[in-house]
């Protein structure tokens, strides 16, 4: 969103009308829409609602797909930033509401968690 603010006040400044911008933006990026998970499922930013529709529901399938994949690809920089992890909290909405049992956030934690204890046995051995 900060890119079309940015767009937004140097056509300002061009002189284009608000129509004009945003028939220019349409033109060029397409139409201007909702971010984050309504922005990809296109019906709801409820990762609870977004679950229980995924099977029947494409957008909400990619969403829920996206959404792992960068907690996934957070928690791994994370991890592997510190060097390792001794545990990990899901907390707040996703912890409460869409636990990580969920289809999805489970998938690929085992490597992650080998990855540690197989740290733990070579400082163990040293």
């Amino acid at each position: 969103m900060t890119m079309i603010k940015l767009v937004y006040c140097i056509t300002k400044k061009a002189g284009l009308t608000d129509e004009e911008f945003f028939r220019y933006w349409e033109n060029i990026h397409g139409p201007i829409g909702e971010s984050g998970l309504l922005g990809i499922s296109e019906t709801s930013s409820d990762m609870r609602n977004l679950l229980e529709h995924e099977t029947q529901d494409m957008g909400a399938a990619e969403a829920v797909a996206l959404f792992c994949y960068q907690v996934k690809k957070w928690i791994g920089a994370f991890a592997a930033a510190l060097g390792g992890l001794d545990t990990l909290v899901f907390a707040g909405g996703i912890g409460g509401n869409a636990p990580p049992a969920a289809p999805g956030f489970a998938m690929g934690w085992d490597s992650l968690e080998s990855n540690s204890k197989k740290s733990e046995t070579r400082r163990m051995r040293a």
